[in-house]
């Protein structure tokens, strides 16, 4: 059984930490308890993000169930993180605490046998929500698992899940240019990736509790991100800029003023079958009009 590591407590929520990393969450607001389980699924090795297409798919060859054991060290918890077998895979340490409504862990000194680090272990909900395209709203459990980067496929920097109309966010805060989540089933956690090959600390994530469902996670976000001056609104973009106001109710036109014709090397290096039309072709680029055509064009546009 886990050992309880650390109490804390203030006007918004009480957590209980034990030493496995489960946690236990009580919103004194609504007094509905989150549990946060005691295994985060780890990548093997580095997270591959992709190249030019981004990698969101993660085979199950590449991950392991991850475990820890934590211990107090000063005002700090040393976490150990353990593979298949008990076989430990590297520690870091961990700040926890309550910052008004909010349950912040701090990370510091990753040790740099770690490729990755997946933490804390996801808070067990009914549903997810995940701040992609327009945003996905998860209530079936996802088949496989997936890494979804931030700023590449994440458009914000949370996550969060839901019971009934209650939810719980977390927000990527420190270091969260290298981050992104994990997400499997309706189970959703912080992935954290190393910076130029080395892990660059403090990494934090902060957790807090919603009301209204997934818009009511939106909107504890947009307060965030005003409070601390990430979020400008139209109104504030177009004083700064009165050209902002040409992207209300504008459109977008889109010039291509020449194709490279396909070459016999170029279907050769596709694997794809070269047919005589592609024999007999220059391999020149065509060029459809010039740029002073192009300029002509856009003084129509503009025109218009």
């Amino acid at each position: 059984m886990p050992s309880k590591l650390r109490h804390l407590r203030n006007d918004f929520m009480e957590v209980t930490l034990y030493d496995d990393a489960s946690a236990r969450l009580v919103d004194l607001n609504t007094g509905i308890v989150w549990e946060m389980g005691p295994v985060a699924i780890q990548e093997e090795g580095k997270i591959d993000e992709g190249h030019v297409w981004l990698r969101t798919e993660r085979s199950v060859c590449e991950e392991y169930p991850g475990r820890f054991k934590g211990e107090l060290e000063g005002g700090l918890i040393k976490y150990t993180l353990f593979g298949r077998q008990r076989r430990p895979k590297g520690y870091f340490l961990c700040e926890a605490a309550l910052e008004g409504p909010w349950l912040i862990f701090r990370l510091h000194e990753i040790n740099s046998e770690l490729p990755s680090l997946v933490f804390p272990p996801p808070i067990q909900s009914e549903s997810l929500v995940i701040p992609m395209g327009a945003g996905r709203w998860i209530r079936k459990p996802l088949e496989g698992r997936h890494f979804y980067p931030q700023f590449s496929r994440l458009n914000m920097r949370w996550f969060g899940g839901l019971k009934g109309d209650n939810g719980w966010m977390a927000i990527l805060d420190e270091g969260s240019m290298d981050a992104g989540v994990l997400a499997t089933g309706l189970s959703v956690s912080p992935g954290w990736l190393k910076s130029l090959g080395q892990w660059t600390c403090p990494r934090s994530v902060r957790y807090t509790f919603t009301r209204g469902g997934y818009v009511g996670m939106a909107k504890a976000f947009r307060r965030w991100a005003m409070e601390r001056g990430l979020f400008k609104s139209l109104k504030d973009k177009i004083r700064e800029c009165p050209n902002a106001a040409n992207l209300k109710g504008g459109r977008i036109f889109s010039f291509s003023q020449a194709r490279m014709n396909r070459t016999v090397e170029m279907v050769e290096d596709r694997l794809l079958p070269v047919t005589s039309e592609i024999r007999k072709g220059s391999g020149k680029v065509t060029v459809n009009f010039s740029h002073a055509d192009a300029m002509k064009l856009l003084d129509e546009v503009k025109e218009l």
